[in-house]
């Protein structure tokens, strides 16, 4: 074989096996932070940075603005529970199971969009790239539109679009991170956190940390903020 087929030979398989190499696989160990921003009519806009963590049988969300981590457990029975951590005091409120009011399943919390809702969603664009493949997708129920660009290897969102009459949020991702070694260690910070079971906070109420969290409304049966203000709306109105 001619000897400048056989570097270039060399070369192609050297670059594939290094672009495979970079391109994240990895879909239960990441992080991927998002920019989350609504704007309504008026033009105001409002905007936050929401981190998703993905560990094993564990998933968070990083409210970065609020200094507020959920931390989700699926258990072996399949039932879910949730951590509420607030990062600046290194403290959390755990929530077994029967304590949380918005009842998510596993799938759309580790997914962040409801996969009933994907599955209605139809496929305008396929995109392959040397890493993984990109699908464009979209729906219309009256007068909301819901537009999507999901990466199926990784089983993320990578861009999220809901427009009605009234506002438009979007969903994009800024950063990806699929070290599972940064990504364990985010984990392993919030395990040092002291917690305090939900059921066990009326007899605390003389602690300051909970006397200060009871005022400002976050003990409560657990409902995530992330889907009341996104997700929860997105499932409650189409399913």
């Amino acid at each position: 074989m001619n000897k400048n087929v056989l570097i270039f030979l060399f070369i192609a398989v050297t670059y594939s096996q290094h672009s495979q190499a970079q391109c994240p696989a990895n879909k239960t160990e990441l992080s991927a932070q998002y920019q989350v921003s609504s704007d309504n009519l008026q033009g105001k806009q409002n905007a936050q940075q929401i981190t998703l963590y993905r560990h094993k049988n564990d998933v968070a969300y990083q409210y970065n603005n609020q200094g507020i981590s959920e931390y989700w457990h699926q258990q072996a029975n399949g039932l879910i529970d949730l951590t509420r951590y607030f990062d600046h005091d290194k403290q959390g409120i755990e929530y077994q199971a029967s304590e949380i009011k918005s009842k998510q399943s596993w799938q759309q919390i580790n997914e962040l969009i409801s996969p009933k809702l994907r599955s209605k969603m139809t496929i305008i664009s396929t995109r392959e790239n040397a890493c993984q493949q990109e699908q464009q997708l979209q729906l219309i129920q009256g007068k909301q539109k819901i537009q999507l660009t999901w990466l199926p290897q990784l089983k993320l969102v990578k861009r999220l679009i809901i427009t009605s009459p009234s506002q438009v949020k979007q969903w994009q991702l800024q950063q990806l991170t699929t070290s599972p070694k940064k990504v364990a260690d985010q984990f392993a910070q919030w395990q040092q956190y002291k917690t305090t079971d939900y059921a066990d906070v009326g007899d605390n109420e003389d602690d300051p940390f909970l006397a200060k969290m009871i005022n400002l409304g976050f003990v409560e049966h657990a409902a995530s903020g992330f889907y009341q203000a996104n997700g929860q709306a997105i499932a409650g109105e189409h399913h």
